[in-house]
C-alpha cells in the first residue's frame, strides 16, 4: 500500500530523490537518472493520476510513495519541500514548467479554477424563489455575500470586482 503521510516530504527522501531523478524545470520534465527494472528511460517520469496530475512511484528506505511531479520538481529546484500549496498558473496541471508554478494558499489555488454549476460563471447562482441570480466570493473561509442581481452577467460582474480585489494575482474570472 501506497504510504501518503508528510513522511515523504524529509530531507532524506528529498536527497534520495536528488541521487535518482534529473529534473529540467525549464521543461516541467523528471527523467530517471538511475537504472532500476522498473524504471522507463525513453520518456519523462510519470503519468496521470486520478486527479489529472502527473505522478510517480518512489521507493523510499524501503517503502513506496506516491509523489506529485510538480512538487518533486518544484523541490529538486529549490532545494527544499514547499511550504505551502503550489499553483499551476495557467491551471494545465500536466504543465509543470518552474515559471508556471507558484506558492499560494489554499483560497489562492480555490481562486485559479475553471468555473462549476449551473452558470456559466463562477461564483454565480440562480436563485429559483425569486428568479434573481445571486454572487458572492469565499476567501479563507470568509464568504463575501454580493447581494441579488436580475442578470447573470450583472452577478459576475460583481463577482470578478470583489474577486480581483481579494486574490489580485490568482484571479481568474473561472472562463
Amino acid at each position: 500500500m501506497i504510504d501518503l503521510t508528510l513522511k515523504k516530504y524529509s530531507q532524506g527522501a528529498l536527497e534520495a530523490l536528488k541521487e535518482n531523478v534529473k529534473c529540467y524545470p525549464e521543461d516541467g520534465e523528471l527523467w530517471w537518472s538511475s537504472y532500476s527494472d522498473s524504471r522507463r528511460f525513453d520518456k519523462p517520469i510519470g503519468s496521470v493520476g486520478g486527479d489529472g496530475y502527473p505522478e510517480f512511484n518512489f521507493t523510499y528506505e524501503g517503502k513506496n510513495y506516491r509523489y506529485k511531479v510538480h512538487i518533486v520538481l518544484w523541490a529538486l529546484t529549490y532545494g527544499e519541500w514547499p511550504s505551502s500549496q503550489l499553483d499551476h498558473k495557467d491551471r494545465v496541471r500536466h504543465n509543470n514548467k518552474i515559471d508556471n508554478l507558484r506558492g499560494c494558499s489554499y483560497s489562492e489555488n480555490l481562486a485559479n479554477r475553471s468555473s462549476r454549476g449551473l452558470s456559466k460563471y463562477r461564483g454565480v447562482c440562480y436563485y429559483k424563489a425569486t428568479g434573481d441570480w445571486t454572487a458572492r466570493v469565499m476567501k479563507e473561509g470568509v464568504s463575501y455575500y454580493l447581494g441579488y442581481f436580475k442578470t447573470e452577467e450583472d452577478a459576475h460582474q460583481a463577482y470578478k470586482t470583489k474577486a480581483k480585489e481579494l486574490y489580485g494575482e490568482f484571479y481568474t474570472d473561472g472562463e
